[in-house]
């Protein structure tokens, strides 16, 4: 392999994901001279192979699913689907790229390992080594799907969450492996188009990091759509031909295809951390709210700290990142809302009563339906709720979760309340416009101050 030489930068990212790229055009906007490095694709797993292509996917079975409900003779079109969700990616993916050449951020291409923790040496394409260094390396690395032993993916029955995103012939019968998030997304995405669809949990609940409320809404909602939810079953082994045969402890669920959904993995291996003793106990990189390591001069963020793996979170730790390298304000930390993209959506954001229990506060609820809600119906949507959660002695807002339509929009007014610390007062008090969706939170904080109006 040869070797180009050395070139210097004030920071040097390693990955542009999220966490990356958007490190990276901040740190452009503000003067610094910034490399991106790259292997494969700008905006990694969120833009290329998570959030956008499977919100694509969701946006195309939902309109699938109408267009059955008013007609029959509505056609499923995986094909066509894939390849409007590749051409939203790829418009994007340009997008992100026009804004980081705008920033003067240099993009190098090929994969890139620490030699020291100021010094990263990419290997190119073309075979040649270059070697970058500044004061501050950011790695953001990301993650990549988790596996289960004998279901590897093949590419033709077995898929994960990556390879599952170019399968234009699946099914008829479809198991999901995992109930989380992402798991049950795909289950509603294959749902919605008609597939025979099962889903697979260990744990006693599906979307555990919801409440147990929210769960039973999305399981209600599946089985409407003629999902079947296997919870707190484990597989014992499977056996890959023709189809793949799962033994679920003395019982066999067969399948033409199998989506493994069990979690992400950081991505930490052959990246020169080993040498660097920036490794907790857990085997992933141990990092501070501005993403600083023990390593003087490292700073790591996003899944790769394996904190709150959401592209959201990568993006608020880099710019926390960014800003320290830089020596400029930090944002504090505060709670990132957590959004699943079923039908109907579903979106947490700070404590609900249980987590305030074990942090020893005393609450106050309140909960509305959202078919209370004149725009509700209106737009013929009947399941779900708002609930809002505050200390008892103050009012201030700890936490809420709504149910329904838009939920994932939704759920920023609670954001900013948890983080401004604002009160139910300051909820309720707040003119929301009329008719809509959001007023649900203003009703919700009313039931909890005992003076609710529409319910």
């Amino acid at each position: 392999m040869g070797e180009a030489g050395t070139s210097s930068y004030d920071i040097v990212i390693v990955g542009s994901g999220v966490g990356g790229y958007v490190s990276a055009i901040r740190a452009g906007t503000w003067g610094a001279r910034v490399a991106l490095v790259e292997e494969a694709d700008i905006g990694g797993t969120c833009l290329n192979r998570g959030c956008i292509p499977t919100k694509t996917l969701i946006e195309s079975a939902a309109a699938f699913r109408t267009a059955k409900g008013i007609s029959d003779a509505a056609e499923r079109d995986l094909a066509a689907m894939i390849a409007r969700k590749d051409e939203v990616v790829t418009g994007l993916r340009k997008g992100v790229s026009m804004l980081l050449k705008k920033r003067k951020v240099e993009v190098v291409e090929g994969r890139g390992r620490l030699i020291d923790a100021r010094t990263v040496e990419v290997a190119g394409p073309d075979g040649t080594a270059r070697k970058l260094s500044a004061a501050n390396v950011i790695l953001a690395t990301g993650s990549r799907p988790s596996s289960i032993p004998g279901l590897e993916p093949d590419g033709t029955r077995v898929f994960n969450s990556d390879t599952i995103l170019d399968a234009t012939d699946v099914g008829p019968r479809i198991v999901v492996v995992g109930g989380g998030i992402l798991g049950c997304e795909f289950a509603w995405i294959f749902g919605a188009l008609g597939y025979e669809v099962t889903v697979v949990e260990m744990l006693d609940s599906i979307v555990p990091v919801f409440s147990t409320e929210a769960a039973r809404e999305i399981t209600k909602a599946m089985k409407k759509l003629g999902v079947t939810i296997r919870t707190g079953t484990r597989i014992e082994g499977a056996d890959v031909g023709d189809t793949v045969k799962l033994d679920l402890g003395g019982e066999t669920l067969e399948a033409e295809t199998v989506l493994v959904a069990v979690g992400r993995r950081p991505n930490i291996e052959d990246v020169g951390l080993d040498a660097l003793g920036v490794l907790n106990d857990k085997g992933i990189v141990e990092a501070d709210a501005t993403g600083r390591t023990s390593a003087p001069g490292l700073r790591a963020v996003g899944d790769v700290t394996g904190k709150v793996m959401l592209a959201h979170a990568a993006s608020h730790q880099g710019l926390a990142a960014v800003a320290d390298c830089l020596g400029r304000p930090v944002a504090p930390e505060c709670s990132v809302p957590w959004c699943a993209y079923t039908h109907p959506e579903v979106a947490l954001v700070g404590m609900l009563e249980n987590d305030a229990a074990e942090a020893g506060k005393q609450t106050v609820t309140g909960k509305f339906p959202v078919m209370a809600l004149g725009r509700a119906r209106a737009a013929g949507e009947s399941a779900g709720y708002f609930k809002v959660v505050a200390d008892a002695a103050t009012k201030r807002v700890l936490g809420a979760e709504i149910v329904g339509p838009h939920a994932t929009d939704l759920i920023h007014e609670a954001a900013l309340a948890v983080k401004l610390e604002a009160t139910l007062e300051d909820l309720e008090e707040m003119v929301h416009a009329h008719p809509t969706f959001a007023e649900g939170m203003m009703e919700a904080a009313g039931v909890a101050l005992g003076q609710a109006i529409h319910i």
